[in-house]
């Protein structure tokens, strides 16, 4: 009954508040999605043979990598007893032959445990202005990206929020994807939790939002992008910072160094 009056409640706001029109509202409805397509021929030194990730056996494929097994990367806590290290081109050949179930090589940063990759990639012009990267000192994400994906047919990741409010793109080399994104203002529907201490919260699984317990997170403004079929993937990726967002990732910024100490960012 309690959950009944509150939805009722919380459904009379959401009527109300998309009848407001004012700047404030416009501005918090302001929330990028963009898929830029055509780009094929320039995210790898292979131009448009990079599909067939010769760069990536050929500069990387005997680099040990950690794999995480059993659609790990749903949760939004992970175990070493759900990784396996194996060498890079290993673990690609299985999951492209649909060997591998969910597996998946997820964000392993190139430039510090794959920097044979590192003259490979090309990140597209969109996204190279990024701040973090023209600091006068290097600090904790100065070599954090671009970062690798290889994952296996149907492989989900966790729901989650991106450390700092940095902003990040995907260019996705082979395969596709799905993307569920929600809107910031709308975590608080999503029983997110910060008992593990950091400023991201941890967030259930996507797969349970239709348990009575979620009975919240159809309140949160949700975009689903469906690229296609999904099928076995490679990507690389990366957060960034520009004048869109600085200022809310240098408030988190300073929150973590007060946290973790000065040397952590």
């Amino acid at each position: 009954e309690i959950v009944r009056r509150v939805e009722a409640a919380l459904d009379k706001c959401r009527k109300i508040s998309e009848t407001v029109t004012t700047k404030a509202a416009m501005t918090t409805m302001a929330v990028r999605r963009d898929v830029i397509t055509g780009l094929e021929d320039e995210l790898t030194e292979d131009g448009a043979d990079g599909e067939k990730c010769a760069w990536l056996l050929e500069r990387g494929g005997t680099k040990k990598v950690a794999v995480t097994r059993n659609d790990a990367h749903v949760k939004s806590e992970l175990s070493c007893a759900s990784a396996d290290v194996v060498d890079l081109s290993e673990h690609f050949h299985a999951v492209m032959r649909d060997e591998s179930p969910g597996s998946y090589l997820y964000d392993c940063s190139i430039p510090l445990k794959l920097p044979s990759l590192g003259e490979c990639v090309r990140i597209p012009r969109y996204f190279a202005h990024d701040f973090a990267q023209q600091t006068m000192r290097l600090h904790a994400f100065s070599r954090s990206w671009p970062s690798l994906f290889v994952a296996a047919k149907d492989t989900r990741s966790s729901l989650h929020v991106d450390q700092w409010q940095g902003h990040f793109f995907m260019a996705q080399v082979r395969g596709t994807k799905r993307w569920t994104v929600f809107h910031r203002d709308d975590t608080a529907y999503l029983q997110p939790s910060w008992r593990r201490g950091t400023l991201d919260p941890a967030l259930p699984a996507l797969s349970t939002f239709d348990d009575t317990r979620m009975a919240f997170a159809k309140y949160a403004r949700r975009w689903d992008v469906d690229l296609g079929p999904i099928d076995a993937t490679v990507a690389f990726a990366g957060n960034f910072i520009d004048e869109t967002n600085i200022d809310r990732a240098l408030f988190d910024l300073r929150l973590m160094g007060l946290n973790q100490g000065a040397a952590s960012v």
